[in-house]
């Protein structure tokens, strides 16, 4: 052949020259191909349709898969995919699995209702043909495991590990866990289980040290010390090195602990703690058991290594086992605050993890227990308040653990604590009231104080006695309700203090206290402005029993059911009044003259008829009062001195009710004779008022005596009977025309009270006597003094005692009546 030139162009070169256009021609092509699709309507392929599923569910952020699933279900409609097609269909809930999968791993808390979606997800696949991978049977596991179903979970476990052998570690053990906790293997079984498990190849530290720590713990629970300790010799003998021989010499200091063999469990923790990286699992527990170990003997050692416990392994069973630990050895050194500081967010940790190994709860309880019984004998009942609120949750989470008995005398001692808080806080309030430095927020705070723990002890007897019923306990049920009721009284909240007189009545109407929680819930009715139900409840224990076994309680209801009738309203008062005069009349044979309920018929009667304007008839009554009580204070030595200030005070208030009677019937007789025609009926009418005014100012000095002694214990009512009799006894002098001793009592008065605006009252009636007296100009000087006074007065004080508050438009106008700046027609 004839060897002809080769002019045509290499292959690289035509390749090289052609590649932009030719890559330009295809990306038309498939331009006009998509624009052809597009335009004539043709329909996705079933893959396309799944490859979108696949990128919805891979595109998706922030957990949200609401597009992904609604795609694969849409996919899933027979019409679409038919369900003879099973790979497809197995694809498709393959992917629908996946996409729940990936939901829960953004949920916080998985709900059963997620569980079971992605089981049955998986399930369908499954039987249109899937086959599982090792990641899926592990899902699947773990969803029955999740919705209790122990033996599919077991199943889907196993299956997970023969399809992916390095998954047997930790698969092994959750069901060595689920065998243990869900199907109460026996001791052999999981004992044979776990030495099986420890044998496997590829464990590491972690999975080593939980099985044969599940192992030895098992053994020691059981009373087996000697086996557990021939079970860690023979792992010891298989030539374990470390970590995994720490992990052995540490169980053995476990197994040396449970026999009491102290010195020999604490020489080898000395040894093998400073070998251990200092942050891990296994220091924080050696550490635990050998501050576990010494607490009661060494405890400011123990507080260095349960320390050291709590710093290595936080937020974990082993810091919540030292915390408790550390709080004991505090408890120990009587350091109770410190104790307090460990107790209360163990316990905390506990409700989050209740099963901790480490921790006996019952000793805690009784820890607990004793620390709070020996602060109450200290009379350090806050500190013992915050003890037994930290014991009463440790209750909450011992479920069956603790007996009734406990439970009755855990609440008996928080009531009893927060009542000691409560009383302390009384004092406090008391003493700071008292005190003039003391700032109003202080005493309030205290107050409040005492209030909250009065509320915390009543519910707490509350419970009690609701425990006690139960337990057929009647005596700790029917004291505890009693003491409910008592407490509630004490923090004024009446309508709780109802509730609980009426349970009291209603469930132990025998007991012997029945006749006094009736008078108390009457009590209670009035006080809350229940007047018809407290008269029916007085009523009531009256008719309990005849004339000769009625209860004292009982016969003194007749007084309060005055009362009631008296609050009730002016058409009230005759019924009030029927029922007074009955005992003071001598109706009612079971009614003494000595007694106290007629003494408080006399007195309540009087105040009735003061009030009603029957002078004579009050006078009669009150000054028979004032004769029955007590006449002068106990000393202060006096058991129940209370008893007597409560009558001294009576005897004041009918003292003053008395004398503003007399002074009220002398202005009367006064009015009387100034119209009287008759000569000599005047001047008895005059000599009579003198009388009355005369003795009702010699009363009011009296009044102002009684209520001097008593000091600052007065009630605000008391603080005006005794602000009013010193400006009274300047009124009678007054009408008695005896200007000059007038003046010196109103003066007195003034002074007295000079920043309250009764003083305003004073001054103007110092300006009348100057008047009546003809001294004009001291007068006027006077009413300037009122003026300057009235820039003084206390807002607060003119504001709670309702007094005019425009008292310079009334002075001008007094000013106006000045008889030397008016003329003669004007003034008259």
């Amino acid at each position: 052949m004839t060897e002809q030139s080769d002019k045509s162009t290499p292959a690289a070169n035509v390749r090289g020259k052609w590649q932009i256009p030719l890559f330009l021609l295809g990306l038309i092509a498939c331009t006009l191909a998509g624009l052809f699709w597009l335009f004539s309507g043709s329909e996705p392929t079933w893959e396309d349709r799944f490859g979108q599923v696949v990128e919805l569910t891979e595109s998706a952020t922030g957990g949200d898969y609401t597009a992904a699933e609604a795609a694969a279900k849409m996919l899933l409609d027979s019409e679409l995919t038919p369900t003879d097609q099973l790979e497809r269909r197995a694809k498709l809930f393959a992917q629908l699995g996946e996409i729940r999968w990936r939901s829960i791993q953004h949920t916080a808390n998985r709900e059963p209702a997620q569980l079971e979606a992605l089981r049955d997800c998986y399930v369908h696949a499954i039987n249109n043909t899937f086959q599982p991978t090792a990641e899926i049977a592990e899902r699947l596991a773990e969803a029955y495991d999740g919705l209790g179903h122990v033996d599919k979970a077991v199943e889907w476990y196993d299956k997970a590990v023969a399809l992916d052998k390095s998954r047997a570690a930790k698969l092994s053990r959750r069901v060595i866990e689920l065998w243990r906790d869900r199907l109460g293997l026996s001791g052999e079984e999981l004992l044979a289980r776990l030495t099986e498990f420890m044998d496997a190849e590829d464990l590491d530290e972690e999975q080593y040290g939980w099985a044969v720590d599940q192992a030895v713990g098992g053994l020691i629970a059981s009373g087996r010390s000697d086996r557990a300790e021939h079970l860690v010799l023979g792992e010891q003998s298989k030539v374990r090195q470390e970590p995994f021989g720490w992990h052995l010499r540490y169980q053995l200091a476990r197994i040396h602990a449970a026999n009491g063999q102290v010195m020999l469990a604490d020489d080898i923790l000395i040894q093998l703690v400073p070998q251990l990286p200092p942050m891990s699992l296994l220091s924080a527990k050696a550490n635990l058991l050998r501050g576990q170990l010494i607490w009661r003997d060494n405890p400011l050692e123990a507080e260095k290594v349960l320390n050291s416990a709590i710093v290595a392994a936080p937020e974990t069973t082993v810091s919540t086992a030292a915390a408790v630990t550390l709080a004991r050895a505090y408890g120990q050194m009587a350091l109770y605050d410190k104790a307090l500081a460990q107790y209360e967010p163990a316990i905390v940790q506990l409700a989050k993890r209740p099963a901790n190994p480490y921790v006996q709860v019952p000793q805690l309880q009784e820890a607990l227990s004793q620390s709070c019984k020996s602060l109450l004998a200290e009379d350090k009942p806050a500190l013992a308040a915050r003890f037994v609120r930290a014991e009463r949750k440790l209750f909450d989470l011992g479920g069956e653990a603790f007996s009734v008995d406990q439970r009755l005398d855990m609440l008996g001692r928080l009531a009893g604590a927060n009542l000691a808080v409560a009383e302390k806080a009384q004092q406090q309030y008391s003493n700071a009231t008292s005190a003039p430095a003391m700032a109003a927020g202080g005493a309030d705070r205290l107050r409040g104080l005492g209030i909250d723990h009065l509320t915390t002890a009543a519910q707490a007897f509350c419970e009690r006695a609701s425990l006690a019923k139960k337990a057929g306990e009647v005596k700790i049920q029917a004291d505890s309700q009693w003491m409910a009721a008592e407490t509630f009284e004490k923090a004024a909240l009446q309508e709780q203090a109802i509730q609980a007189l009426r349970i009291f009545l209603a469930d132990t109407p025998e007991d012997e206290r029945a006749a006094e929680a009736r008078f108390r819930l009457g009590r209670a009715y009035q006080t809350a402005g229940r007047y018809d139900e407290a008269i029916a409840v007085f009523n009531e224990n009256l008719a309990t029993a005849g004339q000769k076994g009625r209860h004292a309680r009982a016969i003194e209801g007749l007084t309060y059911i005055a009362m009631c009738y008296i609050a009730k309203g002016e058409g009230f008062q005759d019924e009030a009044e029927k029922i007074l005069t009955s005992i003071t009349a001598g109706q009612r044979p079971e009614i003494t003259p000595e007694s106290q309920v007629y003494h408080s018929a006399l007195y309540t009667l009087g105040w009735l008829q003061h009030r009603q304007g029957k002078w004579h008839e009050a006078v009669a009554n009150l000054r028979e009062a004032i004769q029955r009580s007590p006449g002068k204070l106990a000393p202060a030595t006096e058991p129940d001195a209370e008893k007597y200030v409560r009558y001294y005070l009576r005897a004041a208030r009918a003292m003053y009710l008395m004398a503003n009677s007399r002074h009220n019937l002398g202005r009367e007789l006064a009015k009387q004779a100034a119209v009287e025609e008759k000569p000599l009926r005047r001047k008895t009418l005059e000599d009579a008022a003198e009388d009355e005014i005369t003795q009702a100012g010699l009363l009011y000095k009296q009044v102002i005596e009684r209520l001097e002694a008593i000091g600052d214990r007065l009630s605000r009512q008391d603080q005006a009977y005794r602000r009013n009799s010193y400006f009274a006894r300047g009124d009678c002098l007054y009408e008695l025309r005896r200007y000059e001793q007038a003046m010196d009592r109103y003066t007195e008065a003034v002074f007295r009270f000079q920043r309250h605006p009764a003083a305003l009252g004073g001054v103007t009636q110092i300006s009348n006597c100057y008047f009546a007296m003809g001294q004009d100009g001291k007068a006027r000087a006077a009413i300037e003094r009122a003026r300057e006074l009235n820039k003084q007065i206390d807002p607060a004080e003119r504001e709670a005692d309702g007094l005019p508050t425009a008292w310079d438009q009334w002075l001008d106008m007094f000013e106006k009546l000045d008889p030397a700046t008016t003329n003669n027609e004007d003034a008259s």
